[in-house]
C-alpha cells in the first residue's frame, strides 16, 4: 500500500513538474507493488489509463510522453524478474 501511495505522490509530483523522471519513478514504486502484491496489477492498468487519457476530450486513443514513461518504469522493473523466472525454470 506504502509503494502505490509513494507512487501516486511520485505521478503527482510529476503532473504538475511535466517532468518524465517523476513519471518514471511513479511506474517503477508500482511495479513494485504489483509483484508484491498481484492485486496491484489492476491499479498498475487503471493508474496507466488515467495518466494516458489526453487532457481534451478526443475520442482517439493516443498514446502520450507521460503514458510511455510511466510504462518504461513499470516494465524496468518486471521485465528483469520474468526474464529471471524464465531463465529458472
Amino acid at each position: 500500500m506504502a509503494l502505490l501511495a509513494a507512487s501516486v505522490a511520485a505521478a503527482c509530483i510529476g503532473w504538475s513538474l511535466t517532468r518524465a523522471r517523476w513519471l518514471v519513478v511513479s511506474g517503477a514504486l508500482v511495479g513494485f507493488a504489483a509483484l508484491l502484491r498481484p492485486e496491484a496489477v489492476w491499479f498498475v492498468v487503471g493508474f496507466g489509463f488515467v495518466i494516458g487519457v489526453p487532457k481534451e476530450a478526443t475520442r482517439t486513443f493516443q498514446v502520450h510522453g507521460q503514458t510511455m514513461a510511466f510504462g518504461c518504469g513499470v516494465a524496468a522493473v518486471i521485465i528483469p524478474f520474468a526474464v529471471a523466472n524464465l531463465a529458472h525454470t
